[in-house]
């Protein structure tokens, strides 16, 4: 008799039907818990693999306080880090190395120029963001001040190249002076 159950509650799912006898409707939102709790935690598994909270990969902070909500964000961000680091280490240094040989062979660049591998290249990427943008400001204005970051450390954060900023700064100081 389960069996026969079972077949009709598929059927009712299948269809979004629900047939009226006595106990079906709990049969089937039982089911349809039972089918939820499975799907989240396969991509919770998922998640895991990739290093990825489940919380962010699904944008699902219902269950999570605001510090473990920003917990989960700084593992990610760590993570991310990681995973731009190994980027530019495998790809990104290759593809540059490669562009310097033939801008070489091409005459882009001059001859005497040094070897690719002697060239200092920093990869800026977006920046994380922050949830309180003004402790994040206060935080990096004392660590300007007290000497443990320089202002490229700050640009580089922001996924800027500090020089443009430090021209940019400059036009601006001119121009209200």
């Amino acid at each position: 008799q389960q069996l026969v159950e079972l077949e009709v509650v598929v059927i009712i799912l299948e269809h979004q039907l629900v047939q009226q006898a006595p106990g079906l409707e709990i049969l089937v939102i039982h089911l349809m818990v039972l089918q939820l709790k499975f799907v989240k935690g396969l991509l919770m598994e998922a998640c895991h693999c990739l290093s990825i909270p489940y919380n962010i990969a699904n944008a699902d902070f219902e269950s999570d306080s605001y510090a473990g909500g920003r917990m989960s964000l700084q593992v990610y961000q760590r993570g991310g880090k990681v995973t731009r680091a190994i980027l530019a280490n495998r790809i990104l240094n290759k593809i540059f190395h490669a562009w310097h040989a033939e801008a070489l062979l091409t005459g882009v660049i001059p001859a005497k120029s040094p070897p690719s591998h002697m060239l200092r290249r920093v990869w800026h990427y977006d920046s994380w963001g922050h949830v309180d943008p003004v402790k994040e400001a206060s935080a990096a204005s004392t660590d300007l001040q007290n000497g443990t970051v320089t202002i490229a450390d700050l640009c580089e954060r922001e996924g800027k190249d500090w020089r443009d900023v430090m021209r940019q700064r400059a036009k601006e100081q001119k121009l209200a002076d």
